[in-house]
């Protein structure tokens, strides 16, 4: 018999639950031999096989395992294209438990290819994978090492870490502090990446709506936009903003 499905969730989910099942006996040699390593980077398998792993996560040992033969399955090009890695990445987005030296050794790795910067498409793919820890159990360290990327020589590097956290988007003291250092980068792009970021976190705190007022004064028009816009939300209420915004407005930055 065959059956279908209205929505692909529904398959992936039977089918991990059925491979659950298959190889709860067998062991994992046999479960990632048969299964896993051969359908490793299809794309319709990947979910399949991170519902596999949550289907373990209650025993770290073996989740271990798993993500350790992930990373190690030297697949075609890995030295180019880090699939292997960024799929065990992607574990840690679905908060898969592993065993802490495994856990650093991948979010170390990770950051070494964000800071790296040597291919586009896989700086922006570790970006989206590390800011997918967003919710997680891995958010805080995560977050952590974000901000001690911003003391990088690399002003590439500074400008996508000033936005990667604000997609995050922990309100945290230290993450507002950062950002507010930010809006003083000699860089501005840097400068008004941080002023987006702080919108999209929404913090109103009197330090982070007193280091936008003062941007609103930047010589670049792109940060003074941003500061604006940022401003006209997480500020409408305080009479310090308005009269800056009203005093932005009757400059002769405005175009």
């Amino acid at each position: 018999d065959r059956f279908s499905f209205a929505h692909l969730t529904f398959q992936e989910y039977f089918c991990a639950s059925n491979i659950f099942k298959k190889y709860y006996l067998l062991g994992i040699p046999k479960l990632w031999e048969e299964e896993l390593r051969k359908h490793l980077h299809d794309p319709r398998w990947q979910e399949v096989i991170l519902l596999v792993l949550g289907k373990q996560n209650e025993f770290p040992g073996v989740t271990s395992i798993l993500v350790t033969n992930i990373l190690d399955a030297k697949s075609p090009y890995d030295d180019i294209l880090q699939r292997d890695f960024l799929f065990a990445g992607r574990c840690l987005g679905d908060d898969i438990t592993v065993e802490t030296l495994i856990k650093n050794f991948i979010i170390d790795g990770l950051f070494n290819l964000f800071e790296n910067r040597k291919y586009r498409g896989l700086v922006n793919n570790v970006q989206n994978i590390l800011v997918g820890m967003r919710g997680g159990k891995y958010e805080d360290e995560v977050v952590r090492k974000f901000i001690e990327a911003l003391e990088s020589d690399n002003v590439s590097v500074r400008s996508s870490t000033v936005s990667a956290l604000g997609y995050i988007g922990k309100s945290s003291d230290d993450v507002i502090s950062a950002l507010i250092k930010a809006l003083g980068d000699k860089d501005s792009d840097v400068r008004s990446s941080a002023a987006s970021a702080l919108d999209n976190i929404d913090n109103s705190s009197a330090d982070a709506v007193s280091a936008l007022i003062k941007a609103l004064g930047d010589d670049e028009g792109i940060v003074r936009s941003y500061a604006t816009s940022t401003l006209s939300r997480i500020g409408k209420s305080s009479e310090d903003v308005i009269s800056a915004l009203i005093k932005e407005l009757e400059s002769d930055n405005v175009s």
